[in-house]
């Protein structure tokens, strides 16, 4: 709210213990939406609705968490959300079930763009 001149730890939702790598990303037409992929015990695909002050467990997938897992929402369709890892990942139910979407393609997904304005038109690398 301060351009992140402050900041403060959020915990509610959150999996007790040690965290390891977390990835978030903010819905493009609601940014109180967030969606996040998270490193722990009691990892895997979390969603908040009031912008991060709170968080709910949708799915326990964590593909190589070790390494980093990236998290997208299509930012037309706020249930279209990806995971990248080894195989990429796709949920058309806002995060609870997801399918491999690799369809012949280079494993090791690391980096994904979608652009704002079609979310036909996406780059992955």
């Amino acid at each position: 709210t301060d351009g992140g001149k402050t900041w403060k730890k959020v915990t509610r939702g959150l999996p007790g213990g040690d965290l390891g790598r977390i990835g978030v990303d903010v819905n493009h037409s609601d940014p109180k939406h967030l969606v996040a992929i998270v490193d722990a015990v009691q990892g895997g695909v979390y969603q908040s609705d009031d912008a991060g002050e709170s968080w709910q467990r949708t799915a326990n997938l964590n593909p190589r968490p070790f390494y980093f897992s990236e998290i997208k929402q299509d930012p037309s369709d706020r249930n279209r959300v990806y995971v990248l890892g080894v195989s990429l990942h796709i949920s058309t139910d806002g995060g609870r079930t997801f399918r491999e979407g690799n369809d012949n393609v280079h494993s090791d997904w690391h980096s994904m763009w979608i652009d704002p304005s079609d979310s036909n038109h996406i780059i992955v690398g």
